[in-house]
C-alpha cells in the first residue's frame, strides 16, 4: 500500500519501496460524489489531506499576459523558432476570452499562433476562433 511506503507492480510479487506524495486534481465535487457512492470514501479521505483551490483562468485574467509570454516562448523553443510577440490588441482579446478549457486551452492557442501566425507579432486577425 502506497501509504506504507511501498507498492507492488501489476503481476509482481515483491514490494517496491518508495517515498512519494500524490497530488490529484479534479473539477468534480468529490464530497458529493462520495455521498452518492461512485467514489470510495477511503480514497477521498486519503487524498483529502491538503486541499488547494486553483481558480479557473477566467477568474485570474491578470495572469494571462504572463502565461501567454511563457507559452509563446516555450512553443518557439520546442519548434526551434524565434518567439513571436503579441500586439496589445491581440493580448487584450486573449485576456477577454472565456477560457472554458483553462490553461491547457491557452497553451494550445499559443502553440497554434507560434506555428500559424504569419508575422513575428501576433495581431487580432491571427487569433483562432474560440
Amino acid at each position: 500500500m502506497l501509504s506504507d511506503g511501498q507498492f507492488y507492480r501489476v503481476g509482481g510479487h515483491s514490494p517496491i519501496k518508495v517515498n512519494v506524495r500524490v497530488i490529484a486534481a479534479t473539477h468534480q465535487d468529490l464530497e458529493v460524489r462520495v455521498a452518492r457512492r461512485p467514489v470510495s470514501g477511503r480514497l477521498f479521505h486519503r487524498l483529502n489531506v491538503i486541499r488547494l483551490r486553483l481558480p479557473a483562468l477566467r477568474e485570474r485574467r491578470e495572469d494571462i499576459p504572463l502565461l501567454v509570454r511563457h507559452f509563446m516562448q516555450k512553443s518557439a523553443r520546442e519548434l526551434g523558432m524565434e518567439a513571436k510577440g503579441m500586439s496589445d490588441a491581440a493580448l487584450r482579446s486573449l485576456v477577454n476570452l472565456p477560457w472554458s478549457g483553462n490553461v491547457r486551452q491557452l497553451e494550445n492557442v499559443c502553440h497554434y499562433l507560434t506555428v500559424m501566425a504569419p508575422g513575428q507579432v501576433v495581431e487580432v486577425g491571427d487569433l483562432p476562433l474560440i
